[in-house]
């Protein structure tokens, strides 16, 4: 979790072997295709045929525009689906009528806040939690979802690009045979 290629390489430099090195060292560049991204997409198109959910006008919300989140907003959007919500480390945008997904990775290539973007209103960072969607992705740091807050997410679906983004009660009552209110789909098995 937090490693990017350049880190791969210190480690491959420690111990003599790695994966996810820089193109430099043979490595293929999953940054920057985006790799996890690509794998959340692959596990929207899945679960939404499952949910009878069409990607095409899917309002997504996403809490972690990095390098997981900013790809599988890429993705998404290529098949029709809305970006409405995103935030990073320093807040929040909600944009109801959507958020241009090239415009806001430009915004976070420059180095500058996703609450720098024009359009929307800016919020906390915590508050893309509220955000009525039908796709949420926490794509960022371990236990955002809580007890105290799991009754706050209004999604249909919950696609976990962070690690462990959920915290063990959460989990159970959303993928409990009796919740249908955030079926959890995983591109990697849980845990």
């Amino acid at each position: 979790m937090g490693t990017d290629e350049t880190s791969m390489a210190w480690i491959r430099d420690e111990i003599g072997r790695a994966v996810g090195l820089p193109a430099a060292l043979g490595g293929i560049p999953l940054d920057e295709l985006g790799a996890t991204g690509w794998g959340l997409f692959h596990a929207a198109e899945i679960a939404a045929r499952h949910l009878g959910l069409a990607l095409d006008g899917a309002r997504v919300a996403i809490q972690g525009f990095g390098a997981v989140g900013r790809h599988a907003a890429r993705f998404l959007a290529a098949r029709g689906a809305v970006l409405v919500a995103a935030s990073d480390s320093q807040g929040a945008i909600v944009a109801e009528r959507g958020i241009d997904v090239a415009a806001l990775a430009r915004l976070k290539a420059d180095g500058r806040p996703v609450a720098d973007y024009p359009q929307g209103r800016k919020a906390g960072r915590e508050s893309v939690l509220d955000v009525e969607c039908d796709i949420w992705i926490p794509a960022a740091r371990p236990d955002v979802v809580r007890e105290d807050n799991v009754d706050r997410l209004q999604t249909k679906l919950v696609l976990q690009g962070a690690n462990i983004p959920f915290t063990a009660a959460p989990k159970r009552s959303c993928t409990s045979a009796a919740s249908s209110s955030c079926p959890i789909s995983s591109p990697t098995p849980a845990a």
